[in-house]
C-alpha cells in the first residue's frame, strides 16, 4: 500500500511501502523545473545511487512526486494500481538535449477496468509519494530513431543520455467514467484518449549506459 506523508518541518522524510519495499522520499532536486500553474514537483534519481547502468540489465530509477503548492492535490494512481496506465512518460535525450526516445505505459500497461475513487491519492502541502521504477535498460517505446551517425535503433544503445519524467495533465484532471453500461470499445477509447498534454516535468537525470559485460 502506498502511503502519503505530510511535513511541517525541514528535511522531513517519508516512509512509503510499495510491493513490500520500504522507500524514503527525499527532498526534491533544486533544478527540477515545473509549470508555474502546477503545484506538483517531480524528481528522479538512480535509486541505487550509481551513475552507470548496464545495457540489458534491470535498474531502478526513483520517481518522487511532491505537492509543493496547493493545500491539497488530487492525483490519479501514483502508484496504487500497477495494471492501470500511468499518466507519466519517460523521455530520453542525447547529450545535446535532443529527445531520442520515450517510454510510456501506453504500449505495455493499460487495463480493461475503469478507475474508481480508490485509485486516487490526495497529497497535502509537502506531501508526496515515491516509487522505484524498474527499467530493463535500453527498452523504449517501439519508435525507431537515428543516432548522430545516422544509425537506426529500436532500443537505446550504450552511451550517455539524459532522462526526465513528464507528467500528463491527466495526472490531476482524470475523470471517472460510469462503471455500468459501458462497452469494451468504450473502455479502450477511454484509455486511448485521456489528456496527454504536459503538466510538468522532472529534473534531467544524466545516465551512462555501459555495454553488457
Amino acid at each position: 500500500m502506498t502511503k502519503t506523508h505530510h511535513s511541517n518541518y525541514t528535511a522531513a522524510l517519508a516512509s512509503v511501502l510499495i510491493y513490500g519495499h520500504l522507500l524514503l522520499a527525499a527532498e526534491p532536486a533544486e533544478n527540477a523545473p515545473k509549470v508555474p500553474s502546477c503545484p506538483l514537483q517531480l524528481t528522479i534519481k538512480l535509486a541505487l545511487d550509481r551513475p552507470e547502468v548496464v545495457w540489458g540489465q534491470d535498474v531502478a530509477i526513483r520517481l518522487e512526486i511532491e505537492n509543493r503548492g496547493d493545500p491539497i492535490v488530487r492525483v490519479f494512481n501514483p502508484f496504487l494500481q500497477p495494471l492501470f496506465e500511468l499518466p507519466i512518460e519517460w523521455r530520453f535525450y542525447n547529450t545535446s538535449g535532443k529527445q531520442v526516445a520515450a517510454l510510456s505505459y501506453r504500449s505495455r500497461r493499460g487495463s480493461r477496468a475503469l478507475p474508481g475513487e480508490s485509485d486516487y491519492v490526495y497529497l497535502p502541502h509537502l506531501g508526496g509519494v515515491c516509487i522505484d521504477w524498474n527499467w530493463h535498460c535500453g527498452n523504449v517505446d517501439d519508435q525507431p530513431f537515428y543516432d548522430a551517425a545516422g544509425n537506426l535503433h529500436k532500443t537505446l544503445p550504450p552511451g550517455k543520455y539524459l532522462v526526465a519524467a513528464v507528467a500528463y495533465k491527466a495526472l490531476t484532471t482524470f475523470h471517472n467514467v460510469p462503471q455500468s453500461d459501458i462497452t469494451t470499445e468504450g473502455i479502450v477509447h477511454f484509455w486511448d484518449n485521456f489528456d496527454r498534454g504536459e503538466l510538468c516535468r522532472s529534473n534531467m537525470l544524466p545516465i551512462v549506459i555501459a555495454e553488457t559485460k
